[in-house]
């Protein structure tokens, strides 16, 4: 019983300890522009860009989607870099077969949306 409650106590500890290093949810948006306002891209692999937002829907970051350039495996590589910086939740208007199985190999959710990022997930997180 003793050895279970400090087990417990640990990983109550160690949850709150990754929360506080900044390991809390991550929100990645495939978008048409580097900017919170912009439309979600049609497409995933090859949009010009993502966001990264926190769990409460801030923009952290808007970087150019590099895999977009790819000759060939965007899918993976996109999926590689999202999964990189920590995304647990992937937004884009159409996820092809490869990227979808990158990203859930990395158990990243992925949701199929339109619209503009930020009010998109806004939305997203209203709904967890």
């Amino acid at each position: 019983m003793k050895k279970s409650l400090i087990m417990l106590c640990a990983a109550v500890l160690l949850g709150l300890a990754g929360t506080a290093l900044g390991q809390e949810m991550k929100i990645g948006v495939a978008v048409q522009a580097p900017q919170e306002d912009a439309l979600i891209s049609p497409v995933a692999a090859r949009a010009p860009y993502f966001l990264i937002f926190d769990g409460q829907g801030v923009l952290l970051e808007a970087l150019a989607n590099v895999a977009a350039r790819a000759k060939g495996g965007a899918g993976q590589e996109a999926a590689e870099l999202l999964h990189g910086l920590g995304v647990r939740v992937f937004v884009a208007g159409r996820v092809g077969g490869r990227m979808r199985a990158a990203l859930e190999s990395h158990t990243i959710a992925i949701h199929e949306k339109t619209g503009v990022a930020h009010e998109t997930v806004r939305t997203i997180i209203s709904e967890r």
